[in-house]
């Protein structure tokens, strides 16, 4: 029946399916089990996760490192962060540490979170560092006395070399742990003052109002400063808004989307407005990517952003304000977010932080995956640009682990991949990937 197209595989009766995809799970060609994987990904969410798990695990022993992890990923989105406790018993490979690290991170957001096991100093000194990173997570987020345990690693492994320890105490309360990084920055550990101010609002606004200040800072420095300050205590000033949007746009990313950030936040309503405007009609194509960000972001002037889009020669204003366009019309918005994606990363070492705001103001699962990402291409701008954008667009992650700290490349890789796994619980099974 399915060679005459009387009958599809969406037809198919979910038993029938779990029966197909058993039978093929016994085959060892690399096809078979990706078929495997991807259906188990998009079966409907009325098939028990019980049954789809078990599978799932039998995947995890395939011989191709890029099967294991799509099982372990398809596997954590049917779990859900509700039943991630169930993934503790999936079967990894003692020398897969890469994905022995991810399962651990997805126990650690478990509600509540999985408490790891106790290991002793030769077991710490066996672990690779991968898993053993991952394992300190868990500690953090579940043991009754993280200090004690932190605190046992750190006699096995330096700072050098060892778990970015600074930013694993930033997340364990109480004075013994604050102590810690205390004496921790006074051995000039890299992290440590970063992880003080992370820990002290106070002491985090006061350095966002000394950047602000100060007008030998970059622009776009300046520019995220007063947007971070206006959404605390107090506002920042509109007279002070306005002339850090005035600002020169050079360098980092050209500080466009930061710009139109700032103006979303910080400005009145009808200012806003007047500000895409302005910025669109500017001849500077810098100013007129920023305002195709904002336009986005307000959801005003789509008529002026196609015109953008038809008449501007510079090519990268052109390809922005073709994504824009599509997104804010509704008839064309899945078009838009297809232009979007294959353009998020075309013409960008790492992706467009311009592209990935116009997307997530208007839902994008593929680019809310990108945030997570590890950065790539130039550090700073990288790892800068997802802390912005998940700040803005995904504040319950900004508030479970706040920004990334700097000072040790370990510690950023961690925050991102810890980001991972909680993206990866929140997935549902069948999503379509975008």
């Amino acid at each position: 029946m399915r060679t005459l197209r009387l009958w599809d595989w969406q037809q198919t009766p979910w038993p029938l399916l779990l029966r197909e995809l058993t039978y093929r799970l016994r085959s060892d060609d690399p096809e078979n089990l990706e078929f495997v994987v991807e259906s188990l990904r998009d079966l409907p969410r009325e098939v028990p996760a019980d049954r789809v798990i078990p599978l799932l695990n039998e995947l995890l022993g395939a011989e191709a490192h890029h099967i294991r992890a799509a099982a372990l990923e398809v596997a954590a989105g049917w779990a859900g962060r509700a039943g991630a406790s169930r993934l503790r018993d999936l079967s990894i490979g003692s020398d897969d540490s890469e994905l022995r690290r991810m399962q651990r991170l997805l126990l650690s957001w478990a509600v509540p979170p999985v408490e790891p096991e106790e290991l002793d100093d030769e077991e710490i000194n066996a672990m690779p560092l991968e898993e053993l990173e991952g394992w300190l997570v868990q500690v953090i987020r579940a043991h009754d006395e993280p200090e004690r345990l932190l605190r046992q690693v750190q006699r096995l492994w330096s700072v050098e070399v060892g778990p970015p320890f600074a930013y694993l105490y930033r997340f364990v309360e109480g004075e013994e742990a604050h102590r810690f990084l205390v004496q921790m920055s006074e051995r000039r550990d890299p992290g440590a003052r970063y992880a003080l101010d992370a820990r002290d609002s106070k002491r985090e606004r006061a350095r966002s109002e000394q950047i602000l200040a100060d007008d030998a800072e970059p622009a776009w420095r300046r520019r995220l400063a007063a947007w971070r300050l206006h959404d605390q205590d107090g506002a920042v000033e509109t007279e002070r808004i306005r002339a850090i949007l005035e600002l020169p746009f050079i360098e980092f990313d050209a500080g466009m989307y930061l710009a139109a950030l700032l103006a979303e936040r910080a400005l009145p309503e009808e200012e806003a407005i007047a500000t895409a405007e302005g910025w669109l009609r500017d001849l500077d194509p810098a100013r007129q990517i920023a305002g195709l960000v904002l336009a986005v972001l307000i959801d005003r002037h789509r008529e002026l952003v196609r015109r953008v889009a038809e008449v501007s020669e510079d090519p990268q204003v052109r390809r922005t304000a073709e994504c824009a366009a599509n997104l804010m019309h509704e008839a064309s918005r899945e078009h838009g977010r297809e232009l979007c994606h294959r353009l998020l990363t075309a013409q960008h070492e790492d992706f467009d932080p311009h592209i990935a705001a116009m997307l997530l103001r208007h839902g994008s699962p593929a680019t809310r995956r990108a945030l997570t990402s590890r950065p790539r291409g130039e550090w700073r701008a990288a790892v800068e640009r997802r802390a912005v954008l998940i700040e803005r667009f995904e504040p319950e992650w900004h508030a479970s682990l706040g920004r990334p700290l700097g000072g040790h490349p370990r510690g950023i890789v961690l925050h991102f991949d810890r980001l991972r796994a909680r993206e990866m619980l929140e997935r549902t099974s069948n999503e379509v990937t975008q």
